[in-house]
């Protein structure tokens, strides 16, 4: 094939023509925002900051559910109810000048197996003593205080299923026997074990041995548990003298102690040191099957709630069953801010939300900050506990706080743009009134979130009845505001 040379325009060969006009092309888009016009206008994004004003309130811890809201003893007590889904009972008394005393006391029955027997051979028949054992994990207050613990027996049993705390226990505790009583310190109790400190109060032995006849005769009462109940109802633990401290009680039971055959006891071969006797234990205990129930109760709450204390400056939090901060956000405005433009979308983007608390007095008596706040509406405090929901039961409506530095009184829920907006789309001309309640938390394990960071997971959520109490200055720069941002773009769509 003979060779073509290219063709020529003007004195140009074609592909260099070419190459000229692609460098055209290039410089214009240049000129053209590098491109930015072919992007279709919805996809553009531009983004509007704002500040919404909070305001803050206390109110009483039984104005959000429950059956009792502010009832008052005889000598002054507050009793507010609230839902209470943990094991332990709390039982003293914390005396604290600026959020009032605080007081722990409850009820509880013991399980009996049907057809209850001693497990062990003892000796003679006879019980040695009797002792209503308190084992506890923990405590508040000072520790050093001495304490003393009543315990009565109850005229009936306590309600069983029913979660809230009490108020009037008249019908259990009206001329109920005090069957004993002792005197204690937190930090030590009265006794251990290898895995509690105790508080041991002495009871009859005369009851212990009665106990211990009926059993080994196979008596009616330990038939079942309804036939136990009746025969002996339960017990009241309340704080008899002294304030300072509040225990934690994990377990509380009835304990025999007697003397027991020695199995590594031999009499034909005698062994130095090894007695033919050695003391047993029998124990009947409070377990999930039998019920159990608190009271709480707070003195000079009218402190923390009446008008002046609202024109100091502050909201409380006082736990337990004292009172709650409520924040009310201003969506309405919010809403105006989200209102619909021609042709615009608009979306809140971003609402973190972190409130910060004074430090409480110092004192031989302090009552610490709560470690964390759940936040929710008022109107779903009654629904959240009753259902035992968790956060993530109720992803949009419930924010449970974290804290940067462990013992801090600062509190952040992150970012609760989803709460606004869903309020907004269902009551647009309301405000919303968000409640900071004090809470316990169970959390088993962490698992990665999204971002990669280790996200803690509730598997549980309680009211915190460990006394606790903080304090939000409402007229200060800190807790005033809470900013916002609102996204904007035009409306249009791919298809």
């Amino acid at each position: 094939m003979k060779y073509q040379p290219a063709r020529h325009i003007f004195g140009q060969t074609l592909p260099t023509l070419l190459v000229a006009a692609l460098l055209a092309a290039g410089c214009e888009s240049r000129n053209d925002a590098t491109g930015l016009s072919v992007i279709p206008d919805y996809t553009k994004v531009t983004t509007e900051t704002a500040t919404l004003p909070l305001s803050y309130s206390t109110i009483s811890a039984g104005s959000l559910g429950g059956r009792l809201t502010g009832e008052t003893t005889p000598d002054g007590m507050t009793l507010n109810n609230i839902f209470v889904n943990s094991g332990y009972a709390y039982i003293g008394s914390i005396p604290n000048e600026e959020y009032g005393e605080v007081k722990s006391e409850y009820l509880t029955q013991f399980y009996v197996p049907k057809g209850f027997k001693f497990t062990k051979e003892v000796y003679k028949d006879k019980i040695d003593s009797v002792f209503l054992t308190l084992y506890y994990s923990g405590y508040t207050g000072d520790g050093a205080q001495p304490m003393e613990v009543k315990a009565y027996k109850l005229k009936k049993t306590p309600p069983m299923g029913d979660k809230y705390s009490l108020g009037d226990i008249s019908a259990y505790t009206d001329g109920a026997e005090l069957i004993g009583q002792v005197s204690y310190t937190a930090a030590s109790g009265n006794g251990k074990t290898e895995t509690s400190t105790t508080i041991r109060i002495p009871i009859s032995k005369s009851f212990g041995q009665e106990i211990y006849d009926r059993s080994r005769k196979g008596d009616p009462v330990f038939a079942s548990q309804e036939a136990f109940n009746a025969y002996f109802p339960g017990v009241y633990l309340k704080n008899g003298a002294g304030k300072g401290s509040i225990l934690r009680v994990a377990r509380t039971a009835l304990t025999f102690y007697y003397q027991t055959k020695n199995a590594a006891y031999d009499p034909a071969k005698p062994k130095e040191g090894v007695k033919e006797y050695i003391t047993g234990v029998q124990e009947l205990s409070h377990t999930g099957e039998v019920p159990q129930a608190s009271r709480y109760g707070n003195y000079d709450l009218d402190k923390l709630t009446s008008a002046s204390a609202s024109e100091s400056g502050y909201s409380y939090i006082k736990a337990p069953a004292g009172v709650f901060t409520e924040v009310t956000i201003p969506t309405t405005r919010l809403a105006g801010l989200l209102k619909p433009e021609p042709g615009i979308v608009k979306a809140l983007n971003s609402a973190p939300l972190t409130v910060v608390g004074e430090p409480n007095e110092a004192n031989a008596y302090l009552l610490n900050a709560p470690s964390y706040l759940l936040l929710l509406p008022r109107d779903s405090v009654q629904h959240f506990f009753e259902s035992e929901f968790t956060e993530l039961n109720t992803r949009l409506t419930a924010y449970v706080s974290t804290t940067t530095i462990a013992g801090s009184a600062t509190y952040t829920f992150g970012n609760i743009a989803p709460l606004l907006s869903e309020h907004v789309k269902a009551k647009p001309s309301e405000d919303l009134h968000v409640v900071l309640i004090p809470v316990e938390r169970t959390i088993p394990s962490e698992r990665s979130g999204s971002s990669g960071s280790a996200q803690k997971i509730s598997t549980s959520i309680s009211n915190q009845i460990l006394p606790a109490a903080v304090k939000f200055r409402k007229d200060g720069d800190i807790n005033k505001a809470l900013s916002i941002v609102i996204t904007r773009r035009k409306d249009g769509a791919a298809f």
